[in-house]
């Protein structure tokens, strides 16, 4: 079991993958605040936007915290974190804020006169990457797991 967790320990972290789960959690750090919808009414000259703080990015932001320091405290100081623990938590985390993303995008989407603005692009990217990168860590423990099985022969 040891072995194992050696092996996984090792492979998330030197793997690009948590670079790019970290920088997708900075994208949307940056994003929220950022603005999310704007409008713009050209014969007056006036243009407003609102910021991802305005809508759900709030929740946004302390999810993609909390998970930036679950990362770091395990791959860089070696706190001791149950590995699945992380993992799933990293997945939930990343199934929320994809969840919540998406239903703010959806509304600014569907009001007229109203456009996506780049923090929300950005929110958008981020959370992505983010996705990604919780997601493939997963399936290498899921596929690690089958391998040690495997080599015991408890597995076909």
């Amino acid at each position: 079991m040891q072995q194992y967790t050696d092996r996984l320990r090792q492979r998330y972290v030197h793997e690009p993958v948590q670079w790019g789960t970290l920088a997708g959690l900075l994208l949307m750090v940056i994003g929220v605040f950022g603005p999310w919808a704007t409008v713009s009414i050209k014969v007056l000259g006036i243009s407003a936007s609102t910021n991802g703080m305005d809508h759900k990015g709030d929740i946004v932001f302390i999810i993609a915290l909390a998970a930036a320091a679950a990362i770091v405290a395990y791959a860089f100081l070696n706190v001791r974190i149950e590995e699945r623990m992380l993992m799933w938590g990293l997945v939930a985390a990343a199934l929320i804020i994809d969840l919540l993303v998406l239903l703010d995008f959806l509304d600014i989407m569907g009001t007229d006169g109203v456009g996506i603005g780049w923090g929300l692009w950005l929110t958008v990217v981020g959370a992505a990457a983010f996705t990604a990168g919780a997601v493939v860590p997963m399936w290498s423990e899921i596929r690690a797991k089958a391998s040690d099985m495997t080599e015991r022969g408890q597995g076909a």
